[in-house]
């Protein structure tokens, strides 16, 4: 009961269906694809007074150089104490008919220097426990060895690497 709460949604759980959806009916905004960009946009528009007419707003798929890598945004609280999570691509080129993932357009990578870079100031931080988040982290042996490489090469005590598959 609180009509100046602007409910937005986004994610795969409701970006690819949203016919008939309850939870997209209630919702003021949903936010397809992925939202750096869209929802960014959406909050200016909504902030500056001139909320957008359409309430499904379309992310697409940004060229990865255009964003900023989140990474700065871990606390030393979060470095000392929580797994990282990390991403070097986004995407899959597989076409499986149970997986959201399938509806992508081929992968992404982030450009190889600024994700080590990256990286690297994550480990000058502190940071040991690191968890890829890829859909296909080994899609491309050359850029995965390279990855692999580079943290085997500062291997330090306590440092740990997951690759784990995110569900869709």
């Amino acid at each position: 009961d609180h009509p100046e709460v602007v409910i937005v949604l986004g994610g795969p759980e409701v970006s690819h269906e949203l016919e008939g959806q309850e939870v997209v009916e209630r919702a003021d905004y949903t936010v397809t694809g992925e939202g750096e960009h869209a929802f960014r946009a959406l909050c200016e528009a909504l902030l500056s007074g001139a909320p957008p007419k359409a309430r499904v707003i379309h992310g697409g798929a940004p060229d990865l150089s255009t964003l900023a890598l989140p990474y700065a945004y871990y606390t030393d609280e979060d470095l000392a104490h929580r797994v990282i999570y990390v991403e070097a691509s986004r995407g899959c080129p597989f076409r499986c008919q149970f997986c959201l993932s399938s509806l992508d357009k081929g992968v992404r990578m982030v450009e190889r220097e600024r994700f080590f870079e990256a990286m690297e100031t994550l480990l000058d931080r502190g940071a040991r426990d690191f968890k890829f988040i890829d859909r296909t982290f080994n899609l491309r042996l050359e850029d995965s060895a390279a990855i692999l490489r580079f943290f085997l090469e500062r291997l330090r005590p306590g440092l740990s690497l997951h690759f784990e598959m995110v569900p869709d």
